[in-house]
């Protein structure tokens, strides 16, 4: 255990941490440890047993003393366990002399050649020496569909420095065969090089290509025709479609899908005639077979809607396209461009159309954008029964997003008698919605709105719900992936389960001190850790992120991953790492001195910034509550402050919760949610759709609320800017986890106050 001490103690030395972080950090490393099975070793050395040589590798090349370092990662790719390994193996690439790194390089790619990040750092040393013959060798399976860019371009470089007449034929499939890329681009004078056209490197390539059209071959234009879609130039292209259609005639040959797609982008954007565009790709789809139909039916489809006055012929057209779409992405997409015309024609069709296809859907997050713009044009515009009859009518595949909010929404309007349920007592059909919207997987926001409209007051019941997964949207997460399939039973830790490869490699990161190469390593390997092992890393850097807020956003961005990607009933410790309250002291202090509930502060941080102080927006907006400069100068007049760093973390919490009880001072009733809105939206905006609402209430004859005519959870849902209704249900739904977390708080209690139903009501 000295051993290790004093390795943590160098390290966290050598990056500034200060002793309280050291041993604050070795704490926790050790919680990577108590899941591992009969784990009772006293030293590093003993826990990570032939591991130990890769982190002793990693020590020695710290200290720049490669001969040791080299030692310890060839015993470790010898011995250590099989990630492990490979991470030497890795690391060998980049040690010692010529010939030492190409021995590590050639090693690499035999023993790793499943691997094809491995074949990169292989390629990418053997490309280095001139070896061209080897990268050529590992490259031969590459699949140009799939496989990396920089794989595949480093394959076409090689067979270019050894004259290999197969690039040119490989370079034109890799370019029809996906979508154009920086790697493709790098490449494409080289390419016309080698088929006859030479360019100076300071020649403009579109107007050299014009004036060389005549002397193109076919494989030629058909990449050109592919170049001028990727840079957006339709103009250019719509006038070579029939050319490009009539090279594939005279082949005899099957149109590629990245084409058609081009031909559909070049015509759509590129017309001035849709009408008679759109009747040149009904044409066309008589000439495609099968699957290939979809890009004229589709495209034809845009056309005929983009003329204006065909709504028969884009109806028919879409409906064409999803009969022949050859995988569900295409399904989707043609579904979704069919319902987005739909909102501008008839909410009967829509339904109608959903009753058709809506349990076919393939990817449902993919329409939530749909299902959001449906339901601020349904609540607007007073269709209450037509959204409720979308939600229980329709047996559409809802994302639970979508499914939490028409059924909470639903349930409202039945309960305010704005729609009329199926049989049976209002009462009880409220009650059904609301529980549907408790649902595991669907939004937090709306689960909490209905513990508050259900009078739920059991703790254990309210545990389960507050415990369960939310949605990615929420969480902010960063990467999707398949659900983990280690569920935990309530708060309970597995005290016995064995470390997995790369859980045993974070936790050596961790003990051995090299905090910062946890977060890449998890972001390669996410999908295998166990949800204890992303608790346990989160935690790690958690702690390290007391002495350096960048491991504070790292452990926020794994532990929200790590959530959304658990089933079952989540440890509430793995909550407390998705909403942590990072510079405790400063919020607590301010929030005391300007009257701002933690709670709500705390919600407002972590959304606008994911309590990066250095975070700034495409806007402008600055540090962790994101002040706009004009803000933070009007904030600092009040606060009579000269001089400020609104990056400082202390500055930025003090002026952003100053700002925040300035807004609710504002605002109506002193109504929260208003100033949340007001926080991201502008007060002015709040101002006017809150006029807004109350005079299209007036005209129901119904009586009002005093706020804003309608309830105020329903006026949500109506704000025109999405970016406010999202960010308004988002604080909401946050707050109420921080309440329920570390304040007591029932989330009803919070819900109530945000809304200011104890007032209204």
């Amino acid at each position: 255990m000295l051993d290790s001490l004093y390795f943590w103690k160098y390290q966290f030395m050598k990056v500034s941490f200060k002793i309280k972080s050291f041993l604050s950090c070795l704490v926790f490393s050790l919680v990577f440890f108590s899941s591992c099975k009969d784990s009772k070793a006293d030293s590093a050395k003993e826990r990570h047993e032939n591991d130990s040589f890769y982190f002793l590798g990693l020590q020695a090349a710290d200290k720049e003393d490669e001969p040791t370092a080299t030692r310890y990662f060839k015993s470790a790719r010898k011995n250590a366990s099989p990630l492990i390994a490979k991470r030497s193996a890795e690391a060998l690439t980049l040690l010692g002399n010529v010939q030492d790194r190409m021995e590590a390089a050639e090693y690499l790619a035999k023993k790793f050649s499943d691997d094809e990040s491995d074949l990169i750092i292989a390629g990418r040393e053997f490309f280095k020496n001139n070896e061209f013959a080897k990268v050529i060798s590992i490259t031969n399976k590459v699949d140009f569909e799939k496989s990396p860019n920089e794989l595949i371009q480093l394959r076409l470089n090689s067979l270019i420095e050894r004259n290999d007449s197969r690039f040119i034929d490989e370079y034109f499939r890799w370019c029809i065969v996906r979508p154009l890329s920086v790697e493709h681009l790098a490449l494409y004078r080289r390419y016309l090089a080698l088929t006859g056209i030479t360019l100076n490197e300071d020649a403009d390539l579109g107007v050299v290509m014009n004036a060389s059209k005549s002397f193109l071959t076919d494989e030629q234009k058909i990449l050109e025709f592919h170049r001028n879609i990727h840079s957006k130039n339709y103009n250019v292209a719509f006038p070579e479609v029939d050319e490009i259609l009539g090279i594939y005639e005279k082949k005899n040959a099957q149109i590629e899908d990245t084409i058609l797609s081009d031909i559909g982008k070049a015509s759509f954007y590129g017309t001035d005639n849709f009408y008679r565009t759109a009747m040149k790709f009904d044409k066309l789809a008589d000439k495609l077979e099968g699957s290939k139909k979809f890009y004229a039916y589709f495209y034809a489809a845009r056309m005929y809607d983009k003329a204006g006055r065909y709504k028969k012929q884009t109806s028919n057209r879409f409906t064409s396209a999803l009969e022949v779409a050859k995988d569900g992405a295409q399904f989707d997409n043609c579904l979704w461009y069919l319902l987005d015309f739909q909102l501008r024609a008839s909410t009967d069709d829509i339904i109608d159309t959903l009753k058709l296809y809506g349990s076919q859907i393939n990817d449902p997050e993919y329409f939530d954008d749909f299902f959001e713009s449906l339901s601020v044009l349904l609540i607007s515009s007073q269709k209450w029964q037509d959204f409720y009859r979308v939600w229980k009518e329709t047996n559409s595949n809802f994302s639970g997003y979508t499914t939490g909010k028409y059924a909470y929404i639903s349930g409202r309007l039945i309960e305010e008698g704005l729609a009329r349920g199926g049989a049976g007592l209002k009462t009880r059909q409220a009650v059904d919605a609301f529980t549907i919207a408790l649902s595991e997987g669907t939004s937090v926001y709306y689960k909490v709105c209905a513990l508050e409209r259900l009078n739920i007051l059991d703790k254990e019941y309210i545990k389960s719900i507050m415990l369960s997964r939310g949605v990615k949207a929420e969480l902010e997460s960063t990467a999707s992936g398949d659900a983990n399939k280690n569920p935990k039973k309530d708060d309970e830790v597995n005290e016995v389960a064995q470390l997995t490869d790369a859980g045993a490699l974070l936790a050596g990161y961790a003990e051995y001190g090299f905090p910062q190469k946890i977060f890449t390593e998890w972001l390669i390997n996410r999908k295998t850790l166990t949800a204890q092992e992303g608790i346990s890393a989160a935690k790690f850097l958690s702690a390290c992120g007391e002495h350096d807020t960048s491991y504070n956003v790292q452990s926020l961005r794994i532990a929200t991953w790590t959530k959304e990607n658990s089933v079952g009933k989540l440890p509430r410790e793995l909550s407390e790492l998705v909403y942590p309250r990072f510079f405790k002291a400063f919020v607590k202090k301010y929030c005391e001195e300007f009257g701002v509930p933690e709670y709500v502060m705390y919600a407002l941080i972590r959304s606008e910034s994911f309590f990066d102080p250095n975070a700034m927006s495409g806007a402008g907006a600055m540090g962790l509550s994101q002040l706009m400069e004009s803000t933070a100068e009007e904030v600092a007049k009040k606060l009579k402050v000269d001089e400020y760093d609104i990056f400082d973390a202390e500055t930025n919490i003090r002026f952003g919760t100053y700002y925040m009880s300035w807004l609710i001072s504002k605002a109506e009733e002193n109504n929260i949610l208003l100033s949340m809105c007001g926080y991201n939206g502008g007060s002015g905006n709040v101002r006017k759709w809150i006029r807004g609402s109350k005079r299209d209430w007036a005209t129901t004859g119904r009586p009002a609320a005093k706020i804003s005519g309608i309830s105020l959870d329903l006026w949500l849902e109506t704000v025109p800017y999405e970016e406010t209704r999202n960010y308004g249900k988002k604080l909401i739904s946050t707050s109420a986890l921080y309440g329920w977390l570390y304040y007591d708080k029932n989330p009803s209690e919070v819900v109530k106050e945000i809304f200011g139903w104890d007032v209204e009501k």
